[in-house]
């Protein structure tokens, strides 16, 4: 069978306020953190420890434990801005990375062509079927609408009995490619009659 590798990126859209908000959270993240040494600092240069040891621990270590969690948790936030998408098809597999403001890279998900069960366009019958099932759900995409070009796309995979509905931004050559290896049983009636359309 022919080789094949193919790659795509969904890009977040108004790119320009994803930035201003991981900054924000960026910036409030490494308050908090300063705030840590400079509690420690206030706190063990200001109260009398020897008046009593315990509360001086309590009015020092508690603020900077909470600061500290803050500066975590507010840091761990910004990552969800500013997030691109990586579809990497690779003759049968397709693996999935999320690109966090264009130089940090995570995995997501790999999975092979033979363990899709359907693959169709979101809002379809056949969509709404498997989304109101008890199944995994994981969307792959920060846009609620495709860019142009694009389209929003459902995979189920069945790996095991165990079921994934997953959707990603995606242009119809992708779906060629994959299908390629697989076949166009594969695609749900609603996106195959339009496929078929497309060719009259």
């Amino acid at each position: 069978m022919q080789e094949i590798f193919y790659e795509e990126t969904s890009v977040v859209q108004n790119g320009s306020k994803e930035k201003t908000k991981f900054k924000l959270f960026d910036i409030i993240s490494w308050i908090f953190f300063l705030l840590v040494p400079i509690t420690f600092f206030i706190v063990f240069t200001s109260y009398n420890f020897d008046h009593n040891l315990f509360v001086g621990l309590i009015i020092m270590i508690v603020p900077m434990v909470v600061f500290l969690i803050l500066g975590i948790v507010i840091g761990k936030k910004k990552n969800t801005f500013c997030v691109d998408h990586d579809y990497t098809f690779i003759s049968g597999s397709i693996r999935v990375s999320q690109v966090i403001k264009q130089y940090k890279r995570k995995f997501i998900i790999e999975f092979e062509t033979n363990q899709i069960e359907r693959i169709g366009k979101v809002g379809g019958d056949t969509f709404e079927r498997y989304n109101s099932m008890n199944i995994s759900k994981t969307v792959l995409t920060e846009n609620s609408e495709a860019s142009e070009g694009k389209s929003i796309y459902y995979f189920v995979i069945n790996a095991e009995g165990k079921k994934q509905l997953l959707t990603m931004e995606l242009t119809e050559r992708f779906i060629v490619n994959v299908v390629k290896y697989t076949s166009t049983r594969v695609l749900d009636d609603e996106y195959l009659n339009e496929l078929k359309k497309k060719k009259l």
